[in-house]
């Protein structure tokens, strides 16, 4: 009887221990569901710059994102994973939405530290969040620490992966690290460097793996990168007035094989953003300056691959360059820059979300100079809105296609001396229907200035006619909403 008895209390014992278990393991971690329904519309003329060209456009997109986030051990451990069903047109095809990943992160407290350890597929940035990382423009695969180091210290390391090949020669990675000091209780300063790598230069006939084979051979000439960005970035409050600035020195080199023919080019740039707010209650005003150092030199193609004389660009250039891949998207008008009303394109024929442009149609360093305003007409109710002076460091650059020292052959292509891109007014209302949902309608006016108008030789005004005044109206739905935490 004896025996039994605690034969009994021990098993009685092992259910309740694993009972607490089981118990636990069933809770798991908690998960909270989320996610973004967005619908929003276009409409706009002389989008090229040119009424006798028929480019108005009537457009509507849609998209939802569904959203799980994880949470265990207190915090400890969280993780994202989120869907994006269709970016595409809305109305366009009776064909059922695709469904791809937009987003998926496991971010954890790295044991005995103050820092924390992060991987996945998310948005990887600098403090500015318009050089590095804008509205979703690095949101690559990457890895990366970050935390409080001590006292005023904090510590953000980081590398992104555009492509991650398996063969030799076939990596471009960029690298960030930043240490931010909180000077004073409204004051933060923080110096970063961020570093682009990229091996995938191949020459035209290359036949190795990277490249081509010895059936078909590499087809072009493309470039390595090694370019490196130092900056600081200072963010102040005091009284009614708050500012963000970045000041950005540019240096690297862009890399032709051996056997290419073309000469290295090396990079030296610039760049410098100022974001001041007033506040005065229901109004708030404020003062934007966006600069970029340009070139004027003839180029034999636009971009930072372009062969020039001196071998030397001076226009300033975002991480993976500021064509539609950079990683740069300014908050600055919304038909030049594409992102502070409504990140939905237009096809505005000199857009530039990057700023130093492409020494071509969109500018060869942008300097913009803007006054904003936002008022709280109601509680539900915002209007916005600024006024934009858009011009050129440098005037558009001529093409000397074949690099022969002239630019009268064919592919080749001269510009004037040109500097005015536009001004650019916006106004934009926004009313908040209720707290998780909201519709804004903008109304963008660009009056064009002479900016790349081609001449009839080197450095000549044009008489060709002026580029036509741009406008377009957005409007957008949003519908934000937070599910019920789950264990």
């Amino acid at each position: 009887m004896r025996k039994l008895t605690m034969i009994l209390a021990a098993a009685a014992l092992l259910f309740a221990f694993a009972g607490t278990d089981i118990a636990s393991a069933a809770a798991g971690p908690e998960v909270t569901f989320s996610g973004v329904f967005r619908w929003r519309g276009l409409t706009g003329d002389d989008l090229d710059g040119n009424d006798r060209a028929h480019d108005s456009r009537q457009s509507f997109d849609h998209l939802t994102r569904p959203r799980w986030t994880f949470k265990s051990q207190g915090g400890k451990i969280w993780g994202i994973y989120e869907l994006d069903v269709d970016d595409g047109g809305f109305g366009e095809s009776t064909s059922k939405d695709g469904v791809v990943v937009n987003r998926w992160l496991v971010d954890f407290m790295v044991p005995g530290t103050t820092l924390r350890f992060r991987y996945g597929r998310t948005d990887w940035r600098d403090p500015s969040t318009e050089i590095i990382g804008g509205a979703g423009r690095n949101r690559q695969d990457g890895y990366g620490l970050y935390g409080k180091l001590y006292g005023p210290l904090t510590l953000n390391l980081w590398t992104s992966k555009t492509n991650e090949g398996v063969t030799a020669a076939s990596d471009r990675d960029l690298y960030f690290g930043s240490i931010a000091w909180k000077a004073a209780p409204a004051i933060t300063i923080t110096p970063w460097i961020a570093w682009e790598h990229d091996n995938q230069g191949c020459t035209t006939g290359d036949t190795n793996t990277q490249c081509g084979s010895v059936a078909t051979p590499a087809a072009a000439t493309t470039a390595d990168f090694d370019i490196y960005w130092f900056a600081v970035n200072a963010k102040a409050k005091f009284g009614i007035a708050s500012l963000n600035t970045t000041l950005i020195f540019q240096d690297g080199d862009v890399e032709y094989g051996r056997g290419s023919g073309l000469s290295d080019v090396d990079i030296e740039a610039w760049a410098a953003l100022v974001r001041l707010w007033l506040s005065f209650g229901k109004l708030k005003v404020g003062f934007y300056g966006h600069f970029f150092s340009g070139d004027d030199d003839t180029t034999s193609t636009t971009g930072r691959t372009g062969v020039q004389g001196d071998n030397e660009l001076e226009r300033f250039s975002a991480p993976r360059g500021n064509g539609g891949a950079s990683t740069a998207r300014l908050d600055g008008p919304q038909l030049y820059t594409r992102r502070r009303y409504s990140t939905f394109g237009s096809g505005y024929f000199r857009e530039n979300r990057a700023g130093g442009g492409s020494g071509g149609a969109n500018g060869n360093g942008a300097h913009i100079y803007e006054v904003l305003a936002k008022y709280k007409l109601t509680k539900s109710l915002e209007l916005a809105g600024n006024i934009s002076l858009i011009r050129s460091a440098a005037s558009r650059a001529d093409i000397d296609a074949n690099s022969d020292g002239d630019t009268v052959d064919a592919g080749d292509a001269t510009y004037d001396s040109a500097k005015d891109i536009g001004t650019e007014v916006d106004i934009s209302l926004k009313y908040q229907i209720y707290k998780e949902l909201f519709t804004r309608l903008t109304f963008a006016y660009l009056f064009n200035g002479d900016y790349g108008k081609v001449a009839t030789s080197a450095g000549v005004a044009s008489s060709g006619r002026d580029f036509e005044d741009t406008w377009a109206v957005f409007s957008e739905f949003r519908y934000t909403f937070k599910g019920k935490t789950l264990k």
